[in-house]
């Protein structure tokens, strides 16, 4: 496999610390990842995993998860893959998806997604085309980090910026048959907090007014 056809993980950290060396040993065995940007949010912690794919940044500040927008920049490789620090992918799990990604790479490709109905985001899961990929799993083209920055105006690091970039394609999106994906500890997880669905709706909301 060439090295366009070749993926660069970003992984970002805060407070699931025993999940991280589980995470990154899966991606060390997948050949098609060969570039991991793992950023930890924790400033209390410093991490010293060594690896020839891994780039590792300790942050001196906790920037939520504007980090992996930012940080993505920095891939060597055109194709940049989004994890949440509580799910593990096989390599298999990761050439599936990337396989299906290499057949129109024009859109976004995950492993969970929803679609809108009559404008309103719901929590039903999708599968198939959808309009949003759920940013655990997220796998596009570096080139169109350029219009996320561009429209997202000071919502960067807004835990919704996964519905934000998916509807600044104003197209569907994919969501990939990968199996059973393994789950790991999730505390602290933003979706648990009071009010996220109403932010949801507010960023869904902002992206039919100003995007579509």
């Amino acid at each position: 496999m060439g090295k366009l056809e070749k993926i660069t993980v970003v992984l970002l950290s805060w407070k699931r610390l025993k999940n991280i060396p589980i995470i990154l040993d899966s991606l060390y065995r997948s050949k098609d990842v060969d570039e991991i940007i793992l950023w930890n949010n924790n400033t209390t912690v410093q991490f010293s995993y060594k690896n020839k794919k891994l780039l590792l940044f300790n942050s001196p500040s906790n920037f939520g998860t504007s980090a992996r927008w930012c940080v993505a920049l920095l891939a060597k490789n055109p194709n940049i893959l989004f994890i949440d620090d509580d799910l593990v992918l096989t390599p298999s799990q990761i050439n599936i998806l990337l396989k299906k990604y290499l057949s129109d790479n024009k859109r976004i490709y995950g492993c969970f997604g929803k679609n809108l109905e009559d404008n309103k985001y719901v929590f039903k899961t999708a599968n198939g085309e959808v309009d949003i990929v759920l940013g655990r799993v997220m796998l596009f083209n570096k080139r169109y980090l350029y219009q996320f920055f561009q429209w997202s105006q000071g919502k960067v690091g807004n835990v919704e910026d996964d519905i934000l970039f998916s509807l600044i394609f104003r197209k569907k999106h994919y969501v990939v048959d990968v199996g059973e994906i393994k789950e790991l500890p999730s505390p602290y997880a933003l979706w648990r907090k009071k009010g996220h669905g109403r932010l949801r709706q507010e960023m869904v909301d902002y992206c039919l007014k100003y995007i579509t």
